[in-house]
Order: C-alpha cells, then structure tokens, then sequence
C-alpha cells in the first residue's frame, strides 16, 4: 500500500492535475499536486524533472541549429571555423544536419560565437596577444562607427595623444547609456 502523501503535512488527501508550460517554444505538460488537507501545491514528486530538463536540452539543440544557420547566412567557412578552433572536420555539418548532437560546452562554445564573432578570427592567429587586441579594436572601431552611437576621442593638450575615449549608445531616443574612462577599469 505505497499511496502518495504530502511531503508537507503527510496527508493522503492529493489532487493530481496537470499544467501546460513553454520552454523555447516547446510546449511540456507538468504534473501539479494539491494537498488538500494542508494547501499546499506542487511537484511533490519530482515527476517534472526529466520533461523540464528534456525542453531545456531541445531549446539549446534549437538555438544551436539557429546559429550555424546564421554563420551559414553570413557566409561563415565551416571549415575555417573548425580549424581554427581545432574542431574536428565536419562537426559543424553533423549538428547542422542532425546527424551528431552538439554537447553542453559545444552550444556554450556556439553561442560565444554567436555573440562575439571576431574570437574565431583571434583563434586563426593562434591567439596572440597583440594580434587579440588589434582584433579586438577593429571590432570596437566598427561598432562604434554604427548608427546609434556617438564616439568622442579626447586629447592631451600637450602631446596630442589619444587619452580616453566615451560612447553614448543611444537605444530609444532620448536615452542614452555613457561611458567613460573611469568606467573602463571596471571592465
């Protein structure tokens, strides 16, 4: 006679229902207990576990397919990227293709990608240091010539050498977000 009790109260007096949930565009249905004798609700049971973490592991396969289709869209060379990183060949065509699945750091590893595109161009110069900060500053010097954001150089007045530089990023209009060369060494 194993009849489920409330991990709260130890009641015996559960209603069992169930509730839709969305994770990434997935729709799961949970199990959801009411105790009946003490008010209290939930996954007593730890039935959702495994759906909860089943949509997350989907949701991350999708976002990782959503990226290689932009790499793909931006002209990206699979190949290039692969060595660079020293990725084995064709990895990137398997999770493309849903022939392999990509792991945990794999989509962590995609998402940088995703977000900070010049890294691969750091890893083709066997990341070195100069070579990463040169990188790194054409990168920045490109997005700061984009629309929305004002960029100021101010000068020594006696060497006339660069000496702090601020941006005002402008998302909606009249809103700005300012930073300055105090704020750089919180970076």
């Amino acid at each position: 006679m194993n009849k489920k009790q409330c991990p709260v109260c130890g009641g015996v007096n559960l209603e069992r229902s169930f509730v839709k949930k969305t994770i990434g565009g997935n729709e799961i249905s949970l199990v959801n207990y009411v105790c009946h004798d003490c008010g209290e609700e939930g996954d007593f049971f730890n039935e959702n576990d495994k759906k909860i973490s089943g949509a997350f592991v989907q949701k991350h396969l999708d976002e990782s397919l959503e990226i290689l289709s932009r790499l793909e869209q931006q002209k990206r060379n699979f190949a290039g990227i692969e060595r660079a990183l020293n990725i084995p060949q064709r990895t990137f065509s398997k999770w493309k293709n849903k022939k392999t699945k990509p792991s945990a750091p794999a989509i962590a590893l995609l998402k940088f990608l995703d977000i900070f595109p010049w890294l691969v161009d750091i890893a083709d110069n066997k990341f070195d240091k100069i070579a990463a900060d040169n990188i790194l500053l054409k990168y920045a010097c490109n997005l700061i010539k984009k629309p929305g954001i004002d960029a100021r150089i101010y000068y020594n007045d006696e060497s006339q050498r660069g000496i702090a530089v601020s941006f005002f990023h402008t998302t909606k209009p009249g809103t700005q977000r300012y930073i300055n060369e105090k704020q750089f060494s919180n970076y």
